[in-house]
């Protein structure tokens, strides 16, 4: 599919955030509002014609998701990533961050531990405070340039407090970071081991540079598969 990337499309007056709330939140208008990932480029044409296609269809009852879903997802995961994945391990969310909002809700209680890496995506933080979980921070380390997962100070945190649950950016938002598998191994077994769940962010995945390989964190060994929640969702590509 040919698309054109030279497109400029000018959203101000249309109650755009990114644009619309620039004055609210920064008080000039003229800034580039790189605090929101929100693309300036057209939605792709086959989009557009599928949700035409649907609005004249002139009904907007109850749906539920399609085979056609299922097999799009599963087929991509499997080309993409090299993952196969069971149908019956998908469900559908509207979007990521309720779906780490319901995961929390679900498996932890008001006042369990919730363990972030920041700096990390913000939501992280501010959903497991909303929903009245202790945020334990444990800092990614920042050597020669590259972000890294403090594993001593992790394990420290695994021994010593009352933490439940592990939200994962993987790959990392905002450092760029495409973990490795062996960096995904070595935390799949310090969170098997005492008994933490991770929730994995990968949002990010299909976004990769050349030369690097995004890795499923539920693909990197059993206890990654067993004690895990993947998030993913086609909005960023």
């Amino acid at each position: 599919m040919k698309y054109n990337f030279d497109e400029f499309v000018d959203r101000s007056h249309t109650d755009t955030v990114k644009s619309g709330r620039l004055k609210q939140l920064f008080g000039r208008e003229d800034l580039i509002p790189l605090w929101v990932a929100d693309m300036d480029f057209l939605c792709p044409p086959a989009v557009t014609e599928a949700l035409k296609e649907r609005v004249e269809h002139g009904l907007f009852g109850y749906t539920m998701p399609s085979q056609a879903y299922y097999d799009s997802i599963l087929g991509w995961l499997k080309r993409r990533h090299q993952w196969k994945v069971k149908q019956e391990y998908l469900t559908y969310v509207p979007g990521v961050v309720k779906a780490f909002a319901f995961a929390m809700d679900v498996f932890t209680q008001k006042g369990d531990g919730v363990i972030i890496q920041p700096p990390v995506y913000h939501p992280f933080r501010l959903v497991t405070q909303a929903l009245g979980r202790k945020v334990i921070h444990n800092p990614l380390l920042l050597q020669d340039g590259r972000y890294r997962i403090d594993f001593d100070g992790l394990e420290r945190l695994l021994k010593t407090t009352d933490c439940k649950m592990l939200l994962f950016c993987n790959p990392h938002n905002p450092g760029g970071r495409v973990w490795s598998p062996d960096e995904l191994k070595k935390l799949a077994a310090l969170c098997h081991a005492y008994r933490v769940l991770v929730v994995s962010d990968e949002i990010h995945g299909d976004m990769a540079f050349p030369g690097y390989r995004h890795t499923p964190f539920a693909t990197v060994s059993p206890e990654a598969e067993q004690n895990s929640i993947t998030l993913m969702a086609p909005s960023k590509t």
